[in-house]
């Protein structure tokens, strides 16, 4: 299949129109691109830090977040009996959008935790997505000591 794929691949994708490339090397060489970075790169700071001190208000002793140096992501340590699993599927049930660590892992691992993402939401949001999941924690783990 890969001969075939290949030819197919070949028609199909004819690479970049030279003018788009002339477009994006002008934006590039004029400083848009680097000013774009520096503009994201103090957009997401702000919103780390807004995940940030929200979850140390709000979520302490029942999920410990990592600062991040990099990425648009971090993670935050379960603590407590809650499971990876319910906490995510409560906590899509409240259109907050968590992802269990267990899920970036190829072989089983002894560690709960979640991996928030930042960066498409605004630091209004973000205190108010951790308020919700800090409620959620806390009905899972009520549910789990009560079982």
């Amino acid at each position: 299949l890969v001969d075939t794929l290949n030819s197919i691949m070949n028609k199909l994708l004819n690479g970049v129109p030279t003018s788009t490339q002339a477009v994006v090397a002008e934006f590039i060489d004029d400083g848009h691109f680097a000013a774009h970075l520096r503009r994201m790169r103090r957009i997401y700071a702000e919103r780390h830090e807004a995940l940030c001190q929200a979850a140390r208000r709000e979520l302490a002793g029942a999920l410990d977040i990592v600062p991040s140096h990099s990425g648009l992501h971090t993670i935050g340590w379960l603590r407590g009996a809650a499971s990876e699993q319910r906490v995510v599927a409560a906590a899509g049930q409240r259109d907050i959008t968590v992802s269990p660590i267990a899920r970036f892992a190829i072989a089983p691992v002894d560690v709960r935790g979640l991996v928030l993402g930042f960066a498409g939401v605004s630091p209004r949001q973000i205190e108010a997505g951790v308020q919700v999941l800090a409620e959620v924690l806390a009905d899972r783990e009520s549910t789990h000591t009560e079982a």
